[in-house]
Order: C-alpha cells, then structure tokens, then sequence
C-alpha cells in the first residue's frame, strides 16, 4: 500500500531542489505485508535496523549529491548489545513505578567504540556536520535508555569512513539545532570551518507543527536571541571600534555585557573581552556618556586564572582607569534561568552524558550561582545610582554551594540519579595539557578544569547595603526554573553535542 503523505508534500520537496536544497527522505514509497517493523513498538522512534539502514543509504546518497575526499582512517569496531525498555509513550502515560502492564521491548543496537573500547565520539574537525533531534540521539544518548555510541552519527560516520561532528537535541527539530549553532557561531565558535556537507535531520511532523522561525546563521548577531522590548537595535561589533561610532550618542548610562565565554583559540579573548572592552570605554568617552557599568567575572579571582579571566581583569583595568567616566563593575558568578545558561548548560550536558560521572577533583570548590532575574535586578539599581559610581559588585547568588552538591542538584532536577568517579586533578591537568598539544578542540581543558575546582564564593554583602540586591538561593531558584522532571520530562530537553 502506498505510504501516506500530506497532499502538496511532493510539489513542497521539487520546490526545495529547484533552489538547489538536496533532499533525503528514508520513508519508503510503499508497505508490503510482512515487512519487519520500522518503529519500536512503545516509542516514537525508529528501530535500530531501520536506522541502520538509513544511515547508510543516508552515505551513499551524500556521496552522490556531494562527492567527500578519503579522510583519516577511522579505528573503529562495532559491538552487538542488548539493551531495552518501555519506551516513551509508555512514559506519557505517567503509570506508577514498578508497573507491570507494559513490558520492556529489547532490541539488539549495534555500539561503535575505538580499540579502547570507548564509545564513539563526534569529530570537531569532520568535514562533515549532522543537525539532529531526538531521531539522531536515540540509540547514543544514555539517558534516553537506548544504550549508546550506536544511534545515526556513529553509524554514519561507519558508513562514510569519516569523523562527523554533532549538534543535537531532543525536540523542536524546525529550529532548535540552527539556533543552537548561530549561538556558536555569534559566540566566536565557527563550527562551519572546514566542513563540507551540512545533514539536517528533523522529524516529517515537524513540517506540520515546528516553529520554522527564521535564524541568522552568519555569527554577527543571533537574531533569534533578541527580545522584543521596544527600544531601537543597533548592531555593532566590540571587536570593530569603527562599528561603534555614534552607537552611544545621547546616551547616559552603558552596559558593557558583550563577552566570549567558552573558546578553543584563546586569542578571541583578548581580541574581544579585553580590546573590544577598549573600544566600548572610547566610544564611550567620546559620546560623552556619563557612567559605563562592565559586566566581569567572578572568574578574576581565581588564583590560577584562565585566559578568559585574564582578559576579564585587563578590561575591568581599562574600564576603572578611564578617568573621564564614572564606572562600575559587577561580577556574577554562574548566571543560570529557565534557558539554562552558557556554562550551566555545558556542565549539565557533561553530567547527562555518561552513565557514571567522571568528576574532576573532590567536588569542594564553592560557587554562588545567581538566578538571572537577580543579577537583571541588581544592573537596575547601578543606573543613576552615585553610591555605585567606583565600585566593584559582586553580584553573585545567594547561596553558597559546593560543585559536587551542585552537580547532584543540577541531575536531581532532571530526574536522574548517577554515581560519579572522582579524578585527580593533576592528572586531569596533564591530560588537558596533552590534548593542548594534540588537538585543535580538546573534550577537556586547563580552563574547564580552572571553573570546577576552584572557589568563585563571592560574597554579595556590599551590593546588599548599597543597592538593597537581594538574591535567592540555588535552589530556591532551580525550584522556580526547573521544575523536578520525570525521566520523559528529562529526555524531551536533553541534548547531546560535540565536546568543546
């Protein structure tokens, strides 16, 4: 029996490759009596045969549409397993646990590990770049509990004999993964250097129910991220001093916010954090504005900086020796919201990634995560306030807590329980270092090591007297954002992507 479709969907697939989009569409055309089932029986998703099967169709038709050079041989072997359980529509019924009306389903994935026996890991420097949902996920992702390193990004790299790098993430095919890479690509993160065939994988249904809201991939301004707040935008790069000419006309107050958090070429933090900081203090000066309010870090206070804290303290330098305008400078520390939060998101992903946590150090160093409504609130109360004029704030959370406590509160809040293996952080260290050496994005870095185990417990007190901010706590603010999910809950919003 032909397989059914939406009746303009054939006029909608010739309309997209007539404007030259290549088209892969694994739905077969027709379903003959007998065939092996394509979908699990209690989840939304496909089986791994018929995955399997796809991803290598999927190979031989990018090698058609857009011929790849011999890559690195790729030391691989793949693993049969078992591995089962209820499946996510049983999980939308929300049935009590230890219930016994629906059974597991077990099926055999087929796991891709190096000669090591670690699971198979997205290449950052593939020529090739898949854009998943939680079709790409399944069967790699642990959390979904459909094993791991065995879904369609290890096995299209089988079946292309390639590194393929990844950016997934359960639901909202239309628009999710495209957000997620102008993030990175606004944040200085080019993840289209050297890449040759971008895949798109989204759900059919998505074309029917997804948000298609447009992106802008270009890394000069993440439009999806703006806020409708009714004041006129202006685009500028602090990067740029002549983009910034006359941005600041007329205005009395500027918040310096614009930063690079997370890159693996360290001289984008001095070219942006610490000159970019130069060039807002310029145009500030020579707009006349009155008093410059720069966003810092929390990180400046480590006593082994990394190169971002570094060009942090260089700029808040900059900004409290322009005489000519009155300053102030704030340090959060861990801002996090409903959103998830840079940093938050990237530590969050870490621990949802393996089944049991490998943790750098004791988990003792202490952080005061701040709620971002708090830290908007404390900004506020800096605008035409004298008091604040010369003054350093630290606007951090109002709960001190340690990393390891953190990390438990971060799965507690994702309705997930794993145990976590503690390393020594010299080791970690040397190891970072070597992947330094070795590789252009290294899984682990010195800087990343630098965040977990040392203290950023900065005590919020003088901005309490003089700007009465008074923030919440951790967990207060975890309660508000995040909601205590169930394990489907968990699945719908994870997201797995390329380490960095």
């Amino acid at each position: 029996m032909p397989v059914p479709n939406n009746v303009g969907y054939a006029a909608f697939v010739d309309a997209l490759r007539r404007e030259g989009v290549a088209i892969f569409d694994p739905a077969p055309v027709l379903l003959a009596p007998g065939e092996k089932p394509r979908f699990l029986e209690q989840d939304t998703h496909w089986t791994p045969e018929w995955m399997q099967e796809v991803a290598a169709d999927l190979a031989r038709f990018v090698e058609r549409v857009a011929p790849l050079p011999p890559a690195p041989k790729l030391s691989l072997r793949v693993t049969r397993e078992r591995v089962g359980r209820v499946g996510d529509l049983v999980d939308m019924l929300k049935l009590p646990a230890g219930q016994t009306l629906f059974q597991p389903q077990h099926v055999t994935v087929q796991r891709a590990a190096d000669e090591a026996g670690a699971d198979w890991e997205p290449d950052p420097q593939g020529d090739v770049l898949l854009l998943g949902d939680s079709f790409t996920n399944i069967f790699s992702m642990d959390p979904m509990g459909w094993g791991t390193a065995a879904g369609l990004a290890p096995h299209l790299s089988l079946a292309l004999a390639r590194g393929v790098d990844v950016i997934a993430q359960n639901d909202s095919g239309a628009f999710a993964t495209r957000q997620a890479l102008a993030r990175e690509l606004a944040g200085g993160e080019d993840r289209l250097a050297g890449k040759r065939v971008v895949i798109w994988e989204f759900a059919s249904r998505e074309l029917s129910v997804g948000d298609w809201k447009p992106i802008d991939w270009s890394g000069r301004g993440a439009r999806d991220a703006r806020i409708e707040v009714g004041c006129e935008i202006r685009e500028g790069d602090v990067s740029d001093a002549a983009s910034l000419r006359g941005a600041f006309d007329g205005i009395d107050t500027v918040y310096h916010l614009a930063a690079v958090i997370v890159s693996n070429d360290p001289t984008v933090f001095g070219r942006v954090n610490r000159d970019g900081t130069a060039n807002v203090v310029e145009a500030s000066r020579a707009a006349g504005v009155r008093h410059l309010v720069y966003v810092s870090s929390a990180s400046v206070t480590y006593p082994r900086r990394t190169p971002y804290a570094e060009s942090k303290l260089e700029a808040e330098a900059i900004v409290s020796g322009a005489s000519s305008i009155e300053h102030t400078i704030v340090r959060p520390t861990l801002v996090y919201d409903e959103r998830g939060g840079q940093e938050l998101a990237m530590f969050r992903d870490y621990l949802l990634r393996f089944p049991v946590v490998p943790f750098i150090g004791d988990g003792r160093a202490k952080k005061r995560p701040v709620w971002s409504e708090d830290l908007v609130d404390g900004l506020a109360r800096i605008a035409g306030n004298a008091a604040a004029y010369g003054k350093t704030y630290n606007l951090s959370g109002g709960e001190s807590i340690s990393m390891l406590d953190f990390a438990r509160l971060i799965l507690h809040h994702r309705g997930v329980d794993k145990p976590f293996l503690h390393l020594p952080v010299p080791i970690c260290r040397a190891v970072a270092h070597a992947m330094r050496l070795t590789m252009k994005s290294p899984p682990l870095t010195t800087s990343a090591i630098a965040g977990i185990v040392q203290d950023a417990d900065l005590d919020p007190s003088e901005a309490t007297r003089d700007l009465d901010y008074r923030p919440i706590g951790v967990r207060e603010g975890f309660a508000r954002c995040f909601p205590i999910e169930s394990r489907l809950g968990a699945l719908d919003s994870a997201r797995t992507r390329s380490p960095r």
